[in-house]
Protein backbone atom coordinates (compact mmCIF):
# COMPACT_ATOMS: atom_id res chain seq x y z
CA UNK A 1 0.00 0.00 0.00
CA UNK A 2 1.36 3.41 -0.93
CA UNK A 3 1.85 5.90 1.90
CA UNK A 4 0.76 9.42 1.05
CA UNK A 5 3.22 12.20 1.75
CA UNK A 6 2.43 15.90 2.17
CA UNK A 7 2.39 17.50 -1.26
CA UNK A 8 4.05 20.71 -2.31
CA UNK A 9 2.08 22.78 -4.80
CA UNK A 10 3.48 23.04 -8.28
CA UNK A 11 2.56 26.73 -8.13
CA UNK A 12 5.64 28.51 -6.80
CA UNK A 13 3.71 31.66 -5.88
CA UNK A 14 4.42 32.87 -2.35
CA UNK A 15 0.74 32.61 -1.49
CA UNK A 16 0.66 28.94 -2.54
CA UNK A 17 3.86 28.12 -0.65
CA UNK A 18 2.70 29.74 2.58
CA UNK A 19 -0.80 28.31 2.30
CA UNK A 20 0.68 24.84 1.87
CA UNK A 21 3.07 25.32 4.79
CA UNK A 22 0.27 26.44 7.08
CA UNK A 23 -1.96 23.58 6.00
CA UNK A 24 0.81 21.25 7.22
CA UNK A 25 1.01 23.06 10.57
CA UNK A 26 4.27 24.87 9.75
CA UNK A 27 4.43 28.32 11.38
CA UNK A 28 6.81 30.70 9.60
CA UNK A 29 7.92 34.17 10.66
CA UNK A 30 10.42 36.89 9.83
CA UNK A 31 12.74 37.54 12.77
CA UNK A 32 15.04 40.46 11.99
CA UNK A 33 15.45 39.35 8.39
CA UNK A 34 15.91 35.67 9.22
CA UNK A 35 13.38 33.01 8.27
CA UNK A 36 12.27 31.14 11.38
CA UNK A 37 9.81 28.27 11.68
CA UNK A 38 8.00 26.02 14.13
CA UNK A 39 6.54 22.75 12.87
CA UNK A 40 5.24 19.38 14.00
CA UNK A 41 7.73 16.56 13.53
CA UNK A 42 7.95 15.55 9.87
CA UNK A 43 5.79 18.41 8.58
CA UNK A 44 8.65 20.39 7.04
CA UNK A 45 9.43 18.12 4.10
CA UNK A 46 12.56 18.34 1.94
CA UNK A 47 10.47 19.60 -0.97
CA UNK A 48 8.95 22.38 1.12
CA UNK A 49 12.37 23.30 2.52
CA UNK A 50 13.68 23.63 -1.04
CA UNK A 51 10.79 25.88 -2.07
CA UNK A 52 11.30 28.08 0.96
CA UNK A 53 15.04 28.28 0.30
CA UNK A 54 14.52 29.10 -3.37
CA UNK A 55 11.99 31.84 -2.58
CA UNK A 56 13.50 33.00 0.69
CA UNK A 57 13.54 36.76 0.02
CA UNK A 58 9.96 36.84 -1.27
CA UNK A 59 8.78 34.76 1.69
CA UNK A 60 10.55 37.08 4.14
CA UNK A 61 8.99 40.10 2.45
CA UNK A 62 5.55 38.56 2.70
CA UNK A 63 5.99 37.63 6.36
CA UNK A 64 7.27 41.13 7.11
CA UNK A 65 4.05 42.52 5.67
CA UNK A 66 5.62 44.19 2.63
CA UNK A 67 3.92 41.81 0.23
CA UNK A 68 0.43 40.29 0.26
CA UNK A 69 0.09 36.85 1.76
CA UNK A 70 -2.57 34.15 1.90
CA UNK A 71 -3.52 34.95 5.47
CA UNK A 72 -4.17 38.65 4.85
CA UNK A 73 -7.61 39.94 5.73
CA UNK A 74 -8.85 43.53 5.80
CA UNK A 75 -9.33 43.45 9.59
CA UNK A 76 -7.16 40.62 10.85
CA UNK A 77 -3.85 41.01 9.04
CA UNK A 78 -1.32 38.18 8.77
CA UNK A 79 -2.24 35.41 11.21
CA UNK A 80 1.25 34.98 12.65
CA UNK A 81 1.36 38.68 13.60
CA UNK A 82 -1.18 38.03 16.33
CA UNK A 83 1.04 35.69 18.34
CA UNK A 84 4.37 36.29 20.07
CA UNK A 85 6.66 33.62 21.50
CA UNK A 86 9.89 34.61 23.24
CA UNK A 87 10.91 31.07 24.19
CA UNK A 88 9.91 28.91 21.17
CA UNK A 89 9.56 25.25 22.08
CA UNK A 90 8.90 23.32 18.87
CA UNK A 91 8.36 20.06 20.75
CA UNK A 92 6.00 21.52 23.36
CA UNK A 93 3.32 19.16 24.62
CA UNK A 94 1.28 21.91 26.30
CA UNK A 95 0.68 25.62 25.66
CA UNK A 96 -0.44 28.70 27.56
CA UNK A 97 -2.11 31.42 25.49
CA UNK A 98 -2.11 34.82 27.24
CA UNK A 99 -4.30 37.84 26.51
CA UNK A 100 -3.17 41.25 27.85
CA UNK A 101 -5.15 44.00 29.57
CA UNK A 102 -6.61 47.13 27.96
CA UNK A 103 -3.75 49.20 26.58
CA UNK A 104 -1.40 46.28 27.14
CA UNK A 105 0.81 44.37 24.74
CA UNK A 106 2.15 40.86 24.35
CA UNK A 107 5.43 41.90 26.00
CA UNK A 108 3.62 42.06 29.34
CA UNK A 109 4.14 38.27 29.38
CA UNK A 110 7.66 38.32 27.94
CA UNK A 111 9.35 36.56 30.87
CA UNK A 112 6.64 34.10 31.80
CA UNK A 113 7.60 31.42 29.31
CA UNK A 114 11.09 31.00 30.77
CA UNK A 115 9.54 30.24 34.17
CA UNK A 116 7.32 27.45 32.86
CA UNK A 117 8.35 23.80 32.41
CA UNK A 118 10.40 22.97 29.31
CA UNK A 119 7.50 21.11 27.71
CA UNK A 120 5.25 24.21 27.85
CA UNK A 121 5.24 26.96 25.24
CA UNK A 122 3.78 30.35 26.07
CA UNK A 123 2.02 32.31 23.33
CA UNK A 124 1.02 35.93 23.96
CA UNK A 125 -1.62 37.58 21.81
CA UNK A 126 -0.49 40.84 20.23
CA UNK A 127 -3.43 43.14 19.63
CA UNK A 128 -3.15 45.54 16.68
CA UNK A 129 -1.87 49.07 17.19
CA UNK A 130 1.02 48.41 19.58
CA UNK A 131 4.70 47.44 19.56
CA UNK A 132 5.63 45.87 16.20
CA UNK A 133 1.95 46.11 15.14
CA UNK A 134 1.80 49.86 15.78
CA UNK A 135 0.56 50.53 12.23
CA UNK A 136 -2.14 47.85 12.26
CA UNK A 137 -5.69 49.26 12.47
CA UNK A 138 -7.15 49.27 15.96
CA UNK A 139 -10.25 47.18 16.73
CA UNK A 140 -12.56 48.97 19.15
CA UNK A 141 -15.30 46.33 19.31
CA UNK A 142 -14.69 43.34 21.58
CA UNK A 143 -16.79 41.00 19.46
CA UNK A 144 -14.80 41.91 16.35
CA UNK A 145 -11.52 41.60 18.27
CA UNK A 146 -12.49 38.11 19.45
CA UNK A 147 -13.43 37.13 15.90
CA UNK A 148 -10.10 38.42 14.56
CA UNK A 149 -8.13 36.41 17.15
CA UNK A 150 -10.24 33.33 16.42
CA UNK A 151 -9.62 33.80 12.69
CA UNK A 152 -5.87 33.99 13.31
CA UNK A 153 -5.95 30.82 15.41
CA UNK A 154 -8.01 29.05 12.77
CA UNK A 155 -5.31 29.93 10.21
CA UNK A 156 -2.54 28.68 12.54
CA UNK A 157 -4.18 25.45 13.72
CA UNK A 158 -0.99 23.90 15.09
CA UNK A 159 -1.14 26.36 18.01
CA UNK A 160 -4.24 24.51 19.20
CA UNK A 161 -2.98 21.00 18.53
CA UNK A 162 -1.56 20.51 22.02
CA UNK A 163 -3.58 20.77 25.25
CA UNK A 164 -3.65 24.42 26.26
CA UNK A 165 -5.10 26.89 28.72
CA UNK A 166 -6.11 30.53 28.30
CA UNK A 167 -4.88 33.22 30.70
CA UNK A 168 -6.36 36.70 30.51
CA UNK A 169 -5.81 39.80 32.62
CA UNK A 170 -8.53 42.45 33.00
CA UNK A 171 -9.94 43.04 29.49
CA UNK A 172 -7.92 39.98 28.46
CA UNK A 173 -10.10 37.87 30.77
CA UNK A 174 -13.28 38.87 28.95
CA UNK A 175 -11.48 38.19 25.67
CA UNK A 176 -10.29 34.77 26.86
CA UNK A 177 -13.82 33.81 27.92
CA UNK A 178 -15.41 34.99 24.66
CA UNK A 179 -12.58 33.49 22.59
CA UNK A 180 -13.25 30.11 24.17
CA UNK A 181 -16.90 30.40 23.19
CA UNK A 182 -15.99 31.53 19.66
CA UNK A 183 -13.63 28.59 19.16
CA UNK A 184 -16.34 26.25 20.41
CA UNK A 185 -18.78 27.64 17.85
CA UNK A 186 -16.19 27.00 15.13
CA UNK A 187 -15.58 23.42 16.24
CA UNK A 188 -11.90 24.11 17.02
CA UNK A 189 -9.86 22.53 19.86
CA UNK A 190 -10.75 24.18 23.14
CA UNK A 191 -8.76 25.32 26.15
CA UNK A 192 -8.79 22.89 29.05
CA UNK A 193 -8.87 25.66 31.69
CA UNK A 194 -9.63 29.41 31.80
CA UNK A 195 -7.50 31.52 34.16
CA UNK A 196 -9.24 34.89 34.44
CA UNK A 197 -7.49 37.69 36.29
CA UNK A 198 -8.87 40.98 37.70
CA UNK A 199 -12.19 40.85 35.89
CA UNK A 200 -15.82 40.63 36.92
CA UNK A 201 -18.05 37.88 35.54
CA UNK A 202 -20.20 38.69 32.49
CA UNK A 203 -23.31 38.83 34.68
CA UNK A 204 -21.72 41.61 36.75
CA UNK A 205 -20.72 44.03 33.98
CA UNK A 206 -20.88 47.68 35.08
CA UNK A 207 -21.30 50.76 32.89
CA UNK A 208 -18.14 52.85 32.45
CA UNK A 209 -17.09 55.39 29.83
CA UNK A 210 -13.39 56.13 30.19
CA UNK A 211 -13.06 55.74 26.41
CA UNK A 212 -14.98 59.05 26.13
CA UNK A 213 -12.75 60.85 28.64
CA UNK A 214 -10.10 63.42 27.85
CA UNK A 215 -6.54 62.27 27.19
CA UNK A 216 -5.47 63.62 30.57
CA UNK A 217 -8.22 61.79 32.47
CA UNK A 218 -7.54 58.57 30.62
CA UNK A 219 -3.83 58.89 31.35
CA UNK A 220 -4.58 59.56 35.03
CA UNK A 221 -6.69 56.40 35.16
CA UNK A 222 -3.89 54.35 33.61
CA UNK A 223 -1.43 55.69 36.18
CA UNK A 224 -3.84 55.10 39.05
CA UNK A 225 -4.30 51.45 38.11
CA UNK A 226 -0.53 51.00 38.05
CA UNK A 227 0.03 49.44 34.65
CA UNK A 228 1.81 52.50 33.23
CA UNK A 229 5.15 53.88 34.36
CA UNK A 230 5.06 57.43 35.74
CA UNK A 231 7.91 58.36 33.41
CA UNK A 232 5.66 57.69 30.44
CA UNK A 233 3.21 60.34 31.62
CA UNK A 234 5.96 62.95 31.22
CA UNK A 235 6.78 61.87 27.68
CA UNK A 236 4.23 63.30 25.22
CA UNK A 237 5.76 61.21 22.43
CA UNK A 238 5.24 57.94 24.32
CA UNK A 239 1.76 58.84 25.44
CA UNK A 240 0.86 59.76 21.87
CA UNK A 241 1.72 56.18 20.92
CA UNK A 242 -0.01 54.53 23.87
CA UNK A 243 -3.24 56.51 24.26
CA UNK A 244 -4.96 55.56 20.96
CA UNK A 245 -4.63 51.82 21.64
CA UNK A 246 -5.68 52.29 25.25
CA UNK A 247 -8.76 54.32 24.30
CA UNK A 248 -9.66 51.73 21.66
CA UNK A 249 -9.36 48.89 24.19
CA UNK A 250 -11.42 50.79 26.77
CA UNK A 251 -14.10 51.30 24.16
CA UNK A 252 -14.04 47.59 23.35
CA UNK A 253 -14.45 46.44 26.96
CA UNK A 254 -16.81 49.24 28.04
CA UNK A 255 -19.22 48.58 25.16
CA UNK A 256 -19.02 44.79 25.53
CA UNK A 257 -22.44 43.20 25.98
CA UNK A 258 -22.32 39.50 26.93
CA UNK A 259 -24.80 37.18 25.25
CA UNK A 260 -27.79 36.96 27.63
CA UNK A 261 -28.60 33.50 26.19
CA UNK A 262 -25.11 32.10 26.83
CA UNK A 263 -24.66 28.69 28.43
CA UNK A 264 -21.96 27.91 31.00
CA UNK A 265 -18.69 26.62 29.58
CA UNK A 266 -17.64 23.06 30.29
CA UNK A 267 -14.07 23.75 31.40
CA UNK A 268 -12.79 24.82 34.84
CA UNK A 269 -12.45 28.52 35.61
CA UNK A 270 -9.97 30.01 38.06
CA UNK A 271 -10.56 33.65 38.99
CA UNK A 272 -7.51 35.58 40.25
CA UNK A 273 -7.81 38.90 42.07
CA UNK A 274 -5.76 41.48 43.96
CA UNK A 275 -7.13 42.27 47.40
CA UNK A 276 -6.43 46.01 47.09
CA UNK A 277 -8.22 46.53 43.78
CA UNK A 278 -11.39 47.89 45.32
CA UNK A 279 -13.13 48.68 42.01
CA UNK A 280 -13.57 44.93 41.56
CA UNK A 281 -15.98 43.66 44.18
CA UNK A 282 -14.98 40.16 45.25
CA UNK A 283 -18.54 38.91 44.71
CA UNK A 284 -18.34 40.10 41.10
CA UNK A 285 -15.24 37.97 40.57
CA UNK A 286 -16.73 34.99 42.41
CA UNK A 287 -19.71 35.14 40.04
CA UNK A 288 -17.49 33.43 37.44
CA UNK A 289 -18.55 30.25 39.26
CA UNK A 290 -21.92 30.55 37.52
CA UNK A 291 -20.26 30.56 34.09
CA UNK A 292 -18.90 27.00 34.23
CA UNK A 293 -20.14 23.49 34.86
CA UNK A 294 -16.64 22.08 35.37
CA UNK A 295 -15.46 23.57 38.64
CA UNK A 296 -14.45 26.99 39.93
CA UNK A 297 -11.58 28.18 42.12
CA UNK A 298 -10.72 31.66 43.39
CA UNK A 299 -7.15 32.70 44.15
CA UNK A 300 -6.54 36.01 45.89
CA UNK A 301 -3.22 37.86 46.06
CA UNK A 302 -1.92 40.96 47.84
CA UNK A 303 -1.98 43.98 45.56
CA UNK A 304 -4.07 46.14 43.29
CA UNK A 305 -5.24 45.80 39.73
CA UNK A 306 -1.76 44.84 38.54
CA UNK A 307 -1.03 42.60 41.53
CA UNK A 308 0.46 40.01 39.16
CA UNK A 309 3.47 42.25 38.51
CA UNK A 310 4.52 41.97 42.16
CA UNK A 311 3.08 38.48 42.67
CA UNK A 312 4.40 36.90 39.48
CA UNK A 313 5.83 33.83 41.20
CA UNK A 314 2.55 33.07 42.94
CA UNK A 315 0.53 33.60 39.77
CA UNK A 316 2.85 31.31 37.83
CA UNK A 317 2.38 28.70 40.55
CA UNK A 318 -1.35 28.81 39.74
CA UNK A 319 -0.56 28.44 36.03
CA UNK A 320 1.75 25.50 36.65
CA UNK A 321 -0.83 23.80 38.89
CA UNK A 322 -3.45 24.15 36.15
CA UNK A 323 -1.02 22.71 33.59
CA UNK A 324 -0.43 19.69 35.82
CA UNK A 325 -4.12 18.84 35.44
CA UNK A 326 -3.84 18.80 31.64
CA UNK A 327 -2.82 15.82 29.52
CA UNK A 328 0.28 16.20 27.36
CA UNK A 329 -0.18 16.14 23.61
Amino acid sequence: MNTATPSVPADDSIAAILANARSLGVDLWNQNGQLRFRAPQGALTDALREQLKRNRQQVLACLAGTAPGPADTPQGGIAADWFKTWQPRPHATQRVICLPHAGGAASFFRHWGAALPAHVELIAVQYPGREERIDAPLISDLTLLVAAIADALQRTPHLLQQPYLLFGHSMGSALAYELHRALQQRGLPLARHLLLSACEAPSRRKAEAFHLASDQRLMDEMLRLGGTQNAMAHSPELMELVLPATRSDYQAIETYVPDPQRSPVSVPITALTGDQFHELDLDDALAWADETTAGFVHRGFPGGHFYLMQQQDGVLDVVRAALEQLPRG
